[in-house]
């Protein structure tokens, strides 16, 4: 529903793997199979970059770091919609 966001249980951030691995890397500089960008999850889902940010932070869409940027990779963001009830 609009104006309610990602509510996240209280404590710290559960630990989630971010480094990314070779193939990681490949894709990101071969471009085939493209790591998605913040922006393009958002309007994937219909929701704003800070969203998707909280999001990737709670644990609930696995992604990595390159550099100082957050990636998400295409089946990671597939299996977080088709379970998108058990990851809200």
């Amino acid at each position: 529903m609009a104006g309610e966001g990602v509510r996240l249980p209280p404590g710290p951030a559960p630990k989630v793997a971010t480094l990314p691995t070779t193939v990681d890397l490949a894709v990101l500089y071969s471009g085939r199979s493209q790591l998605l960008r913040v922006a393009d999850i958002a309007k994937k889902l219909g929701v704003c970059n800070a969203t998707v940010y909280r999001l990737c932070e709670s644990g609930a869409l696995p992604h990595v770091r390159v550099v100082n940027s957050i990636r998400v990779r295409p089946k990671d963001l597939a299996e977080y919609v088709t379970g998108g009830a058990r990851n809200a």
